[in-house]
């Protein structure tokens, strides 16, 4: 806030009033548990304000709620807080499989997954019924949430179809072969499920696209449609047909329907996959405009950012457009401190053109910035290896030198075909 010296204001006393009018705001006249269950509700459509003013009321109302504790140690437990988050669950009076939970998300923060599925695992008893079954759907939840998605099937696995909420369980297990591309299972998953609910268009739009990661676009056409006919309330089936008809050697791909509607509902995922097609194709010019499109529409901060200006800048180099695209790639390491993958990916485009010169320049950033360490190294020596890229890129091939005793030995033939043919020094780069 910028403000002259006749209108200067104490921000802190400001905030101190501020935060003493809201708090005494009266909340509606609600209980904790349907504040809670708002709460939940919020979250699950990304409506982070209204979540956190829900768990805000139910605070309110009664603090000391059991369930307004568990909340707030899982609160606190997102935020990595882990000591506050125990204090809360000890406060909350829970104990069984709700303290398990925590124990188990925190091998699972830890990164060990294993140990984590045996903790939840081995707490189950020999006979299991509902709450256990509720257990290691929770279980599972989480560690697809954090990327295990082969350790949420080895748990979902142990569920009865009996389990009152196995439609649940099911579309848990398709998103996990779904995440690890495991489609033909998905397909015949869905399919199942499909005979028995044929007027859910969630199913017939997660079958859609299962059938377009597949290429089998008539197919996902087909799938959209019957969506189509039951209902699109979040036009993912529209969406999903649109990707499937999207043809990038038209003459004027911007005159595409989905792109059409991209561009109308400001939807930054859509240009991104348009973006990619055209690339796929050799679009360049189309690809890079749509890839600007879709930083345009992307919510600042959002994690795709980075990768939007990855292939922006590799849309560049294709395009000769060297100065632009070296501007982009220099953006990403301000933005992320590591910009070694786009560095490479350009350098390589580069060296396929035959432009060794200007590859190597690209590759001299990452090197000074001190990111080529590790299997870096062994990449950039593999990298100038098949290029047959020796005297241009002395320079690099002193920095690979110079940390040779960091690279596998197997790689030790490419280091002497190139001492063979540069300079044995380690150059400055």
């Amino acid at each position: 806030m910028i403000m002259d010296d006749n209108n200067k204001k104490d921000i802190k006393v400001l905030a101190e009033t501020f935060e003493q009018a809201f708090n005494e705001i009266l909340p509606p006249s609600l209980s904790v548990s349907d504040y809670l269950d708002l709460m939940d509700y919020y979250s699950g459509f990304g409506m982070v304000f209204e979540a956190e003013l829900c768990r805000h009321f139910a605070e309110k109302t009664d603090p000391e709620n059991p369930e307004v504790r568990l909340t707030q140690a899982h609160w606190y437990a997102d935020e990595g807080n882990w000591s506050e988050a125990s204090n809360c669950l000890a406060l909350s009076g829970f104990s069984g499989y709700d303290s398990l939970l925590f124990k188990v998300e925190q091998q699972v923060r830890c990164a060990q997954p294993h140990v984590a599925a045996r903790l939840a695992y081995s707490a189950l008893p020999s006979s299991l019924e509902v709450t256990d079954y509720d257990f290691l759907y929770d279980c599972s939840e989480l560690f697809f949430d954090y990327g295990y998605a082969l350790y949420a099937l080895f748990l979902l696995s142990k569920i009865s179809n009996d389990y009152v909420d196995y439609a649940q369980v099911q579309a848990l297990m398709v998103e996990c072969y779904a995440a690890v591309c495991h489609y033909p299972r998905v397909k015949a998953m869905l399919n199942d499920m499909i005979d028995k609910c044929p007027f859910d268009e969630t199913l017939w739009i997660r079958l859609a696209t299962c059938q377009y990661r597949m290429g089998r676009y008539d197919e996902c056409d087909d799938s959209c449609e019957y969506a189509l006919a039951i209902t699109d309330t979040d036009g993912e089936a529209q969406k999903l047909k649109n990707y499937a008809k999207f043809d990038a050697d038209a003459v004027d791909v911007f005159s595409n329907e989905g792109v059409t509607q991209a561009y109308l509902q400001q939807d930054f995922t859509a240009c991104m996959v348009y973006a990619g097609k055209c690339y796929e194709a050799g679009r360049y010019d189309a690809a890079a405009e749509l890839y600007r499109r879709a930083g345009y529409f992307c919510p600042r901060g959002h994690r795709e950012r980075e990768r939007i200006v990855h292939r922006l800048a590799l849309c560049l180099i294709h395009l000769g457009q060297y100065s632009s695209a070296n501007h982009q790639l220099l953006s990403l390491f301000v933005l992320t401190g590591s910009a070694w993958n786009a560095f490479y990916d350009a350098a390589q485009i580069l060296f396929e053109r035959g432009d060794f010169g200007y590859g190597v320049t690209l590759l001299k950033f990452p090197v000074r910035y001190g990111e080529v360490v590790g299997n870096r190294l062994e990449q950039l020596t593999l990298l100038l290896h098949h290029y047959e890229c020796y005297s241009v890129a002395e320079s690099l091939w002193g920095h690979i030198f110079k940390h040779a005793d960091k690279i596998s030995s197997s790689y030790q033939r490419y280091l002497d075909i190139a001492a063979g043919k540069v300079e044995p020094k380690d150059a400055h780069i």
